[in-house]
């Protein structure tokens, strides 16, 4: 495929996932739309992985070797190398400016992301792609999800508001099922933070859903992978701590003062529904939020109806 004819760069980022990667890149493969390129980062694997890459005989598919770009210092890739050589400087920041090298890569019109060891439906680009070319007022498509081995759906809400006011309490974005428009993503010169460890996607969609308008197909296109494996397991605690610090941030935006109990109420709060003290926290929030209006009120209770509602009363 020429160049002229990638519409999508999906970038895979992957370390040591040989023994997922080759149903992520099959699933990518035999989507039913074609006019995409393939761009694998391998983050200096110890395993397999760059030999079942290497293993496919697609021009759409390209490797890059981190190990390869670390080591270049000339030419137009002075400033990227840089970028990507402060990776080593502390392990729990390495996927955000991984990521972020990443973004650089390739042609297409949009930038889609998936997960080494998750699965694509064969027609999640062109829904993705289609809408996005439908509606040029959005900038970012995501998806709903499966996860694999127990069908269990993944959800979140789907307009752009409602989608912004649950970031105030909780990640609701699937990383491996998001499409973006490359030309915002540039002009807005959007990052993964690095101050969020294993918590940079929640900072990015908290920055960018100011900025740009979101969207999520209601339709389960990706196949989410749990296992022992996987990064968010191994970094947990530091995972909630970032996400921790984002949401007191966020929570300082809307102007409202809180105790470090009640901070606590609002980082529990899926595991806390209809808890006395969640309930009381909740309208501490829609009482603020309906003097200032920070979030659409309509939104947010939405959002936050369901947190107050007593289990057995749902």
């Amino acid at each position: 495929m020429s160049k002229g004819n990638v519409k999508v760069t999906v970038i895979l980022p992957v370390r040591n996932g040989a023994k997922y990667i080759r149903d992520a890149i099959d699933s990518v493969l035999n989507q039913t739309f074609d006019e995409f390129e393939l761009m694998v980062l391998d983050d200096e694997s110890t395993d397999e992985t760059v030999a079942v890459v290497d293993s496919y005989d697609d021009e759409r598919i390209h490797l890059i070797s981190m190990r390869e770009v670390r080591r270049q210092s000339s030419g137009e890739q002075v400033q990227q190398v840089q970028q990507v050589q402060q990776v080593q400087q502390r392990d729990e920041f390495r996927l955000a400016r991984l990521l972020n090298y990443g973004m650089t890569l390739g042609t297409g019109k949009y930038i889609a992301r998936m997960d080494a060891d998750d699965v694509c439906k064969p027609d999640r680009f062109e829904k993705q792609f289609s809408f996005l070319e439908q509606h040029p007022d959005v900038t970012f498509c995501g998806v709903f999800g499966y996860v694999l081995g127990t069908g269990r759906l993944l959800t979140s809400p789907v307009e752009h508001e409602d989608i912004r006011a649950s970031l105030l309490f909780y990640n609701v974005i699937l990383h491996s099922g998001v499409f973006i428009r490359r030309d915002d993503w540039c002009r807005h010169k959007f990052a993964y933070p690095t101050e969020y460890p294993h918590a940079e996607d929640y900072g990015l969609w908290v920055e960018m859903i100011e900025k740009v308008r979101f969207h999520i197909l209601p339709e389960p296109l990706v196949y989410y992978r749990m296992h022992d494996g996987q990064v968010s397991n191994h970094n947990r605690g530091i995972q909630f701590a970032a996400g921790t610090k984002l949401q007191a941030q966020i929570l300082t935006r809307l102007g409202i003062e809180f105790t470090e109990e009640e901070l606590q109420v609002h980082t529990h709060c899926r595991s806390l529904v209809g808890n006395w003290r969640l309930r009381k926290w909740c309208d501490k929030v829609l009482t603020r939020n309906l003097e200032v209006g920070v979030y659409d009120q309509g939104s947010l209770e939405r959002i936050v109806n369901p947190l107050m509602t007593l289990p057995e009363s749902r």
